[in-house]
């Protein structure tokens, strides 16, 4: 049986060898992380490797996504009776990748409570840990293909982008405010430029997330408005993501000797204890 190819042309071959590419840096910058984290380990800094692990993850399976593409420009028309085309369509949809976007995200909540809020409201966390876990399960199950269109049903993809945007701008935005507000306040505190600068690499690390699904949503649109596939905007988005690690890894992890805040957080009253 023929293989029906959909011709994206050489940028589908760049794409795939541009995402291997962000894979190696950001796991070398990932493995950085783990070596200098051990330097002086804290809960914070666990929870900040572990959002980069979610993000490696999704790079990982979007690489694969890229492959499919690159490959057969789709999902490959002899696997139609395979029991297997509903994996492959998920692995093609960037499904799994989706879902390592979402376990990050679940990890920034829990390091933006750790770190803002005195006493964790355990209700609220709960249930955005539960909507999180639902959305990785709507992800990883809920998936059609259309013979005669010959591409996933387009209402569960729209409905999948939409679940993980919405959840992603829940946690991100108020990450990204509260983590600058509190850079300002300590900007005139003596002895805090330490936490300080970690306060504002973990700010930072949180609006470049929100750079890639700005970027991801423009490309799609660029997709949709004018049937232009691998847009700029789609290199940008993962450039975001080697930003968010780095400046993780440099402001955060990698300084073995943060000063304790003046500013109390949670960890910092459990450790007085």
């Amino acid at each position: 049986m023929m293989i029906m190819v959909q011709n994206f042309g050489p940028v589908a071959d760049i794409a795939v060898y541009y995402e291997i590419i962000v894979f190696i840096i950001f796991n070398y910058i990932l493995y950085l992380q783990y070596k200098y984290k051990k330097i002086k380990p804290t809960p914070l800094k666990n929870i900040s490797f572990r959002i980069f692990i979610g993000y490696s993850v999704a790079i990982f399976f979007s690489a694969i996504s890229k492959f499919l593409n690159a490959r057969y420009g789709g999902v490959p028309e002899t696997l139609y009776d395979s029991p297997y085309l509903g994996l492959v369509g998920r692995l093609h949809g960037a499904r799994f990748s989706f879902i390592g976007v979402v376990i990050g995200t679940i990890y920034s909540y829990e390091l933006y409570l750790r770190i803002f809020k005195k006493e964790i409201p355990k209700n609220k966390r709960n249930i955005v840990i539960l909507i999180g876990l639902g959305i990785c399960i709507f992800l990883g199950t809920v998936y059609s293909f259309n013979l005669e269109e010959e591409r996933a049903n387009q209402v569960f993809e729209i409905i999948s982008f939409s679940l993980l945007l919405g959840f992603a701008m829940v946690v991100y935005i108020p990450f990204t405010v509260q983590a600058f507000k509190l850079a300002k306040r300590l900007k005139d505190v003596e002895g805090e430029e330490n936490y300080r600068k970690g306060i504002l690499s973990l700010g930072g690390a949180s609006l470049s997330f929100i750079c890639i699904f700005i970027c991801l949503v423009l490309d799609r649109f660029m997709l949709i408005v004018f049937n232009i596939a691998y847009s700029a905007f789609y290199f940008m988005a993962w450039i975001f993501a080697i930003i968010a690690i780095w400046l993780v890894y440099a402001g955060f992890i990698k300084p073995a000797k943060l000063s304790q805040p003046k500013y109390k957080t949670k960890e910092k009253e459990e450790r007085q204890k």
